[in-house]
């Protein structure tokens, strides 16, 4: 199978984040951390973009558990919908086929990414003053769907 194009992936998401539980929130994020354990032990090449990915991932699972930051329910929605499409094995390519099968995975996220695009751009900022009044700033970049941009973690990253 193709992997989905920029519209499909945007359909597949907001079909998927219809049909979201907050209640799977949990078992979700759960489920990508064991996923992503896996395929970082599975790589034996540095594989960026699917370090990429699982970076973004991490980055949408960090804003989502944010408390401090408010996330509305429509994307909170979203960003379950792109890890619930990233753990299932068996989605539009397959993901036991050695690195095509996260083609579909990384195409969705970005997918996920474009959506909340302001979103994100608005938790950098609240992260980056957060760390600043702490003293804990620490810019690292993440590639977005442009180029770069820049990803402000803490002392845990």
């Amino acid at each position: 199978m193709a992997a989905p194009s920029a519209k499909q992936a945007e359909g597949i998401l907001e079909k998927l984040a219809g049909g979201i539980d907050m209640k799977d929130a949990p078992r979700l994020i759960n489920e990508f951390m064991e996923k992503r354990t896996s395929i970082e032990r599975s790589l034996q090449k540095d594989r960026s973009m699917v370090k990429n990915v699982l970076h973004r991932i991490q980055l949408l699972i960090e804003m989502f558990r944010n408390k401090e930051f408010k996330v509305d329910i429509k994307a909170k929605a979203l960003i379950l919908a792109g890890i619930l499409y990233f753990v299932l094995p068996f989605d539009l390519t397959f993901d036991y086929i050695p690195f095509l099968g996260y083609v579909d995975d990384s195409l969705v996220i970005a997918a996920v990414f474009r959506m909340l695009s302001g979103e994100i751009e608005r938790y950098e900022q609240f992260r980056r003053g957060k760390f600043e009044r702490e003293g804990k700033l620490d810019q690292r970049p993440v590639a977005d769907n442009k180029n770069t941009t820049t990803a402000i973690t803490g002392a845990t990253a």
